[in-house]
């Protein structure tokens, strides 16, 4: 594993149709600058129109600065990002969601200028959610898968 010098990952919480996106665009620059995350992860399962997302929004985002995007209850609201999801390792689905859902669920990822690598894990819980695996047993199995690999674990839980 590598160093233990002190680093920072940012995380931003649902990021909600074009005025959250125009927020970000915004106020991202500015909180990169003062604070110098060296990972960046967002939620943009809400960005196009509130629900799901799509091509170009994504594509916003990673130009933006994003590293990962994770997703919750609204990514597959509509199916405009379901092709992507079948190559696109920088956005994840809930772990958890049931077998045979397009994407992945968790990733590692190379920390950029770092000999450092992060694990990001997304998951979703189960109250006022539709059907899903239980979230603990799905984390159990994923961190077991990544953690000879990782420096460190990110994990998202999106629930109600």
């Amino acid at each position: 594993m590598a160093s233990r010098k002190p680093l920072s990952i940012l995380f931003i919480g649902d990021i909600v149709s074009q005025p959250g996106l125009e927020i970000l665009q915004t106020l991202l620059p500015a909180l990169l600058k003062k604070h110098q995350p060296v990972f960046v992860i967002a939620n943009g399962e809400n960005l196009h129109e509130g629900r799901g997302l799509n091509d170009e929004l994504a594509d916003a985002c990673f130009d933006l600065g994003i590293h990962v995007l994770t997703g919750g209850n609204h990514s597959f609201d509509k199916h405009l990002i379901f092709k992507r999801l079948k190559t696109e390792k920088r956005i994840l689905r809930p772990f958890n969601y049931p077998k045979g859902n397009p994407g992945i669920g968790f990733g590692v990822y190379q920390i950029p200028g770092r000999d450092q690598k992060i694990g990001v894990l997304n998951l979703i819980g189960r109250t006022y959610m539709q059907p899903v695996n239980d979230p603990f047993e799905s984390a159990d199995y994923a961190i077991s898968r990544m953690k000879d690999e990782v420096d460190i674990l990110f994990v998202d839980m999106h629930s109600e």
